[in-house]
């Protein structure tokens, strides 16, 4: 079963770490203890030098962070919708958007968020 394989995957893993074991990067020497404590200091060292930022929409980017996430023609996508009930789909986007919707939101996604795909 696929559980039995990532337990076991999981555990042959867990045996190689070591106290004494360590990475290295750029010739120098990162020692850690324990799985958490290596995976923690990889993502640290990943991130160095990297800013994550969220937008709430399109107008919040500046020119070139939109042209790099959404309008660059190398890599857009651009996709039809068409709607079979008009009026049920205005009332659905305005539960999901509406400021003063939030209660009704989070009504809804404890009874159906389980049943949203994503693609």
């Amino acid at each position: 079963s696929d559980y039995k394989a990532i337990a076991d995957l999981t555990q042959q893993t867990l045996d190689l770490i070591t106290t004494d074991s360590y990475f290295l990067k750029n010739e120098k020497t990162f020692e850690f203890n324990n799985l958490e404590d290596g995976i923690n200091q990889l993502f640290t060292i990943a991130k160095k030098g990297l800013t994550i930022s969220r937008f709430k929409g399109l107008g919040e980017m500046n020119p070139l962070q939109l042209r790099e996430t959404t309008m660059d023609p190398n890599t857009r996508r651009l996709v039809q919708l068409t709607l079979d009930d008009v009026t049920e789909t205005e009332r659905l986007m305005d539960m999901l958007l509406a400021k003063k919707r939030a209660a009704d939101r989070k009504t809804w996604l404890e009874e159906k968020g389980n049943l949203a795909e994503v693609i």
